[in-house]
């Protein structure tokens, strides 16, 4: 049993996933009746990094949300384990959680591993 409020809610048989969406919709309804407004802020690469992409061409990714829309387009052979911590450490550079340089090294490490990275040009 949980207490949310007044209201005392129970979630005996109900699944994981379930629980998660139902988690999820809480918070969006308690985030919604706050008056500020958060803003998610970019994190800028300290160099960029230039990949070659199947479906168009050579791309430089120069920011954490540069580099998360760019995993989004990866072949799907390519989404390893490197792929998933990338996307993470990005993720988390995005919330404050990490810093730039880790995300960078993650996505770099990712890149290099899914044959992507431009070789010849200095992206380490």
């Amino acid at each position: 049993m949980k207490r949310a409020g007044r209201r005392t809610i129970s979630f005996a048989g109900v699944d994981r996933a379930a629980l998660l969406l139902i988690r999820g919709c809480y918070l969006l309804k308690k985030t919604e009746n706050r008056k500020k407004e958060e803003v998610m802020n970019d994190v800028p690469f300290s160099e960029p990094i230039t990949l070659k992409l199947q479906s168009v061409g050579e791309r430089k990714v120069a920011s954490s949300w540069e580099a998360i829309e760019c995993m989004q387009q990866w072949p799907v052979r390519a989404r390893g384990r490197s792929w998933r911590a990338a996307y993470r450490a990005c993720r988390d550079a995005l919330d404050g959680w990490r810093t730039a340089r880790e995300a960078r090294t993650a996505f770099v490490k990712a890149a290099r591993t899914a044959g992507l990275l431009v070789t010849g040009r200095k992206s380490t």
